[in-house]
């Protein structure tokens, strides 16, 4: 019903004598025990604490809170948790399997992703040739393996993975299960913001189907314009089925337009390329493909395709974020543009000595592939555990929880926050954690990055007027200068990745400098 020959068993199909089946099975092997590798060695992310936080707090709670209870600069203040949905659900398996089902959640989201993106790009290539779908989607794995953390991007990845399924770009006809775009488009908006993409998938798709069917004199697209187009006009009112209405697309245009997003957060940056990186060679060999697939769409009067392809390209140039969205989008319009330049002569010398030994060498580099992935492979117990990337204040922390004292205010660069406020929350609360764009308002991102750890000369004066009580100053930075110049300030514990400041209780916080 999908367009797609659906079967997970058919990574295993062969044929021919058992030796030969026995070697078709190191491929899929060695691509699973692959992915398995580049999803463990991925570390969590801060993000992992913000969403374990407020899942527990709506699951005891029994409600979506709608207002800040975290930090002390913005509490009160109107908190759109758009990421709810993911939220709950990652707790409520945290909570029942511990840090297994953490694990458990991302191996299951990545793995689905790319079951329904090999089928797919096997399904658009000859029969002799379907092996080639593994070499398709290495370079997509390797794009994908930073966004291979907790975070609900994994959501957006198995969405688009989805996406030519509900919308093939290489047929004409129109499918009703195409219908199923709406409540894909409800569930993604409730899990993370990267639902636009969806939106912006159907876009593109009526664009090019217009173009194909009214301007090319081929006349290259024969299928319906507008039930996909009343689809479309549809799926914009299934996105405001959320907690919070069309408020949702008010943050989504504001986290865009958030001028500190680009400056102060590398993945929002332009790509920079480093020739010693294998993600910068994989993104070669796939930028490659698509620009000569666009080309190729385009004197075929394909537009569809060759649009989406474009807007993939585009987007991976804008932002490093958008390396894996561009990653995901393009194997399958690739498959079905090169499909009919893809031949394979068939050869009939299995019997033969040098057919023999050509196998006996295959069989052996694949063993020695297979042995080299499993010694590369983490320690199962990484499955009991979950990695944190070492720049997170862990002895800090829990210098913090053993120690009794009244003050609650905690001052922390922005990317400590969320675990800071996993491990000691309600007891402490932070002035800045990864909510940036959903929380706190623009000058206070500004005084606390940019001024007060940045050590400037307001920088103790807006300690002051926030009311910062303690404060976790970087290691050698210039604010753990000049707090420890400062009379008013005490350093009470030194780590590996900051000094653990208190204000001395004989100042006035009421009073100026």
């Amino acid at each position: 019903m999908l367009g797609v020959s659906w079967k997970p068993y058919a990574l295993f199909e062969s044929e021919g004598p058992p030796a030969e089946r026995f070697r078709s099975l190191f491929l899929p092997l060695l691509a699973l025990l692959f992915l398995l590798y580049l999803v463990l060695s991925t570390p969590a992310t801060p993000d992992l604490f913000i969403h374990l936080l407020s899942g527990n707090l709506i699951l005891k709670a029994g409600r979506i809170p709608k207002a800040d209870v975290f930090s002390f600069t913005a509490v009160g203040r109107p908190w759109h948790n758009h990421e709810w949905l993911y939220a709950v659900t990652l707790s409520a398996v945290a909570d029942l399997l511990g840090a297994f089902g953490l694990h458990l959640v991302r191996l299951l989201l990545v793995f689905s992703t790319f079951l329904l993106l090999f089928l797919q790009v096997r399904s658009r290539l000859p029969p002799a040739t379907r092996p080639l779908a593994y070499f398709l989607l290495l370079p997509v794995a390797l794009l994908c393996q930073p966004g291979f953390s907790f975070r609900p991007h994994l959501i957006t990845y198995f969405s688009i993975a989805l996406l030519p399924l509900l919308l093939p770009p290489d047929t004409d006809r129109f499918h009703f299960h195409s219908f199923l775009f709406v409540p894909l488009i409800t569930l993604w908006a409730n899990c993370h913001g990267g639902f636009i993409i969806g939106l912006g998938y159907l876009s593109v798709w009526l664009l090019g189907g217009f173009f194909e069917k009214h301007f090319p004199a081929n006349h290259t697209y024969r299928g319906p314009l507008r039930p996909l187009l009343f689809l479309l006009l549809l799926s914009f009112p299934a996105t405001l089925i959320n907690p919070y209405g069309f408020s949702l697309w008010q943050w989504l245009v504001r986290g865009l337009t958030n001028p500190l997003t680009g400056t102060h957060l590398s993945e929002w940056r332009a790509w920079n390329p480093k020739l010693r990186s294998p993600t910068t060679w994989a993104f070669f060999v796939l930028g490659a493909a698509t620009l000569a697939a666009i080309c190729r769409e385009i004197l075929r009067h394909r537009c569809r395709s060759a649009f989406l392809l474009s807007a993939g390209l585009a987007g991976a140039l804008l932002a490093v974020r958008n390396l894996p969205l561009f990653a995901l989008l393009v194997p399958v319009p690739l498959a079905a543009a090169f499909r009919s330049e893809v031949k394979v002569k068939e050869r009939h010398e299995r019997n033969s000595s040098r057919s023999a030994s050509i196998r006996i060498v295959s069989n052996l580099a694949l063993a020695v592939a297979l042995f080299a992935v499993l010694l590369r492979l983490p320690s199962p117990a990484t499955l009991f555990l979950v990695r944190i990337p070492d720049r997170m204040p862990r002895r800090e922390m829990l210098f913090l929880r053993t120690i009794a004292t009244p003050y609650r205010n905690l001052g922390t660069p922005l990317n400590w926050g969320t675990y800071l406020s996993w491990h000691l929350w309600p007891r402490y609360r932070v002035s800045l954690d990864l909510r940036y764009d959903t929380v706190y308002p623009l000058e206070t991102i500004r005084e606390w990055q940019f001024q007060i750890f940045r050590g400037t000369a307001d920088a103790l004066p807006l300690l002051d007027r926030y009311g910062a009580e303690i404060v976790l100053a970087p290691r050698h930075g210039p604010l753990e200068h000049l707090l420890a110049s400062d009379p008013h300030w005490t350093a009470r514990f030194s780590g590996p990745n900051a000094t653990v400041f208190f204000r001395k209780p004989l100042l006035s916080l009421s009073a100026g400098r």
